[in-house]
């Protein structure tokens, strides 16, 4: 998977049975104890049958019914949130062949904003050719010990292409198993085609995706009671999303090679079970055992060189 350098643009939508509500937009996403087939495809996918779409995405500027329609759904899991969104387009044979990782906006995205907490503006971003790019605060890296894990799929179809994503609970940072969760949220596309930038809650007059004033809300439906445990005990952990992201970016650090030089074993462990990780669950303990014991000692060891210079420069 290629991954663009920065992110910023994307969004539209069809007609069809939708999920009414009025200005400002919502759209209720309920629990599923069926989990999506995270491959792009959502008509064949039992997992989306019961959720609605949502209303037509409008014009950004203008308001107006774009050329390409797009439309979404979303629903949530035991561990995750899911968004899928269908991007209709007359001209497939012109989708961007994404060349050009610099203005990767050009290309046809989906991108995805959400604040599940002040000052936590999530922004993810993936396009046509399953190119990911994000945008995650500093503070959300920090609430979540550097779990930032997500991951999408995207499918291309002879007049429309589709994207799936999974966005864990933990990373959100939010647990409706006990009552509703509202957070706001917009999803923008950008159809290289026919040069056209749209989005689900209109940004009428507006140029920024960014500005949340614009932004509908995205409400998670309180969790029935069968499952309310479950869901809250995932909310509480890293999903296996964000291990694997976190190892393969540890693992990929030339500041951790000293590190991992002193943990062998672990290291070949987490490469085993990195290679195996089923992404569908959270039962990821042996993972996340074995990466939190690796992250341990490169803090202890960064604590010991503190102390080593602190010494030499001050004396006891």
């Amino acid at each position: 998977m290629k991954v663009f350098s920065i992110p910023y643009f994307a969004a539209l939508v069809l007609p069809v049975a939708f999920c009414a509500s009025a200005a400002p937009k919502a759209y209720e996403a309920l629990y599923s104890d069926l989990k999506p087939v995270l491959d792009g495809s959502i008509m064949d996918d039992a997992a989306w049958a019961k959720a609605c779409w949502s209303e037509p995405f409008a014009q950004r500027m203008t308001g107006k019914t774009p050329k390409s329609a797009t439309r979404f759904k979303a629903l949530y899991t035991g561990d995750a949130l899911y968004v899928a969104a269908e991007c209709v387009e007359s001209e497939m044979d012109k989708i961007a062949d994404e060349h050009n990782a610099i203005e990767y906006w050009k290309c046809d995205v989906v991108e995805l904003f959400a604040i599940p907490h002040k000052e936590e503006m999530i922004h993810l971003v993936y396009s046509a050719r399953n190119n990911a790019n994000d945008e995650i605060p500093g503070a959300t890296a920090k609430r979540t010990r550097d779990m930032i894990g997500w991951a999408a799929k995207s499918r291309m179809l002879a007049d429309r292409w589709t994207v799936e994503f999974c966005i864990p609970l933990n990373l959100l940072g939010v647990d409706p198993s006990a009552a509703d969760v509202r957070m706001p949220f917009n999803l923008c596309r950008n159809a290289a085609p026919k040069k056209e930038l749209s989005s689900w809650s209109a940004q009428v007059g507006n140029g920024n995706f960014k500005d949340a004033n614009t932004y509908g809300t995205i409400i998670l439906k309180a969790t029935p009671a069968s499952a309310a445990a479950a869901v809250k005990a995932a909310a509480a952990r890293p999903h296996a999303i964000s291990l694997l992201r976190r190892w393969q970016s540890v693992r990929a650090d030339p500041l951790w090679k000293p590190i991992l030089r002193t943990l062998p074993a672990e290291a070949a462990k987490l490469d085993a079970l990195a290679a195996k990780l089923d992404l569908s669950r959270t039962d990821s303990a042996a993972f996340a055992e074995t990466l939190a014991a690796v992250e341990k000692r490169e803090a202890d060891e960064r604590v010991t060189k503190r102390v080593r210079i602190h010494r030499e420069l001050f004396g006891d």
